[in-house]
């Protein structure tokens, strides 16, 4: 009847009211945070050889860490993240443990739903955990400088990587997987000592800067051309005697530095290269460049010596 539409009308109105109330009142409580910088944490440079527990024992403390949207724990001595630590960080988009002695990653990772960036670099780290697979908002991943001799399936899974930086560490192979990284922008790999890429890393079709200087690679995957938006490019110091044809789709490419290898020419792929700068080659074998040089209207550093020209 009439007064029964009209008692749920005015019930709708009430409840939209509460939640518009309540959605104000939140964004109120969080300005508030951070004009006081209670939305930050830098904990960085304090000798710390543990992570103490005043931090996340108690409500308030919990609360606290609740708030955080950045958080910078490096350049201490931290051995280990204790348990219960990560599972109160709610808020939190930048978090860094940097230069530390961590030697493990709690799986207690997975917790951090709402991190963006995480820096764990330079620690002592064999492995990541499965967990860092669920990770899906994150943007920046920095884990050079440890020991990992290999990358989880489940890396695959952290869908929005934009920036992965994994130089200086032992891995000689990438889980097919890494192809799934489609939004991935830059990698470095430098400094490491893999032997092959797996085919499935043609599809980083959103690459502008690949850094393969330092490893043991003898040949590259076929179609890696297919990342065709790349913009800097180094495989110096590897073993590679030849580069893909499909490298030829590097129009945009305005650095490449193939230096330190077994090049025996600089083929037909270069034709492509309209953009690029500056080829560095120095020190391969090569004995014939490619006419295709001539289509390079944009370059003005070309380096060949030590050669077989």
């Amino acid at each position: 009847n009439r007064l029964a539409a009209e008692q749920a009308k005015a019930k709708q109105r009430r409840e939209e009211e509460i939640r518009a109330a309540s959605k104000l009142t939140e964004a109120e409580r969080l300005a508030d945070i951070r004009q006081k910088g209670l939305d930050k944490m830098d904990m960085s440079y304090n000798k710390m050889m543990e992570i103490p527990k005043s931090l996340f024992h108690g409500r308030d403390a919990q609360d606290r860490i609740g708030n955080l949207v950045w958080a910078d724990f490096s350049n201490n001595k931290i051995e280990a993240i204790p348990e219960g630590f990560l599972f109160w960080f709610s808020s939190v988009r930048s978090i860094t443990f940097a230069s530390n002695r961590l030697s493990c990653l709690p799986s207690e990772t997975e917790n951090l739903a709402t991190l963006e960036i995480l820096d764990i670099s330079n620690n002592e780290l064999v492995r990541l955990p499965p967990e860092i697979g669920r990770l899906v908002k994150l943007k920046h991943f920095m884990c050079a400088h440890n020991h990992f001799e290999r990358l989880p399936d489940e890396i695959g899974d952290c869908v929005s990587l934009e920036l992965l930086v994994v130089h200086s560490n032992k891995l000689t192979h990438l889980p097919h997987t890494i192809g799934h990284l489609a939004a991935l922008e830059r990698f470095d790999l430098r400094g490491n000592q893999i032997i092959e890429l797996p085919e499935e890393f043609a599809d980083l079709v959103s690459l502008t800067k690949l850094d393969l200087l330092g490893n043991r690679l003898p040949y590259l995957p076929e179609k890696l051309g297919q990342c065709c938006q790349m913009k800097l490019y180094d495989m110096g110091a590897n073993e590679i005697a030849v580069a893909p044809d499909s490298m030829e789709n590097f129009e945009e490419m305005e650095m490449c530095s193939m230096r330190e290898n077994q090049l025996q020419e600089l083929g037909d792929y270069i034709s492509g290269w309209r953009a690029v700068i500056q080829i560095d080659c120095w020190h391969n074998k090569i004995h014939h460049i490619s006419s295709g040089i001539g289509n390079c209207a944009s370059l003005q550093s070309l380096l060949m010596t030590d050669n077989c020209l």
